[in-house]
């Protein structure tokens, strides 16, 4: 599932910002894909179907984006 792997990302990313606002954001963002896992699971469920704890895949397109802030944070101050 998708929301399972997000949230484990998103949870890192949180941890590697240092810009506060960011992680206020990812936050939120985090609240958000909590929520839908929820109601994916529910429907699954009516559906009679069994919700799983899988982690997709995602692709790791983001690391450098992460070098990019942190470079642009540091150049800041």
């Amino acid at each position: 599932m998708i929301e399972n792997a997000s949230m484990e990302r998103i949870l890192s990313r949180i941890d590697l910002t240092p810009i506060h606002e960011t992680k206020q954001r990812l936050m939120q963002h985090l609240d958000k894909t909590f929520y839908q896992k929820i109601r994916l699971e529910r429907i699954i469920t009516e559906l009679g179907g069994k919700p799983t704890n899988f982690k997709a895949n995602l692709p790791r397109s983001g690391l450098p984006a992460i070098a990019t802030i942190r470079k642009n944070f540091a150049n800041r101050t």
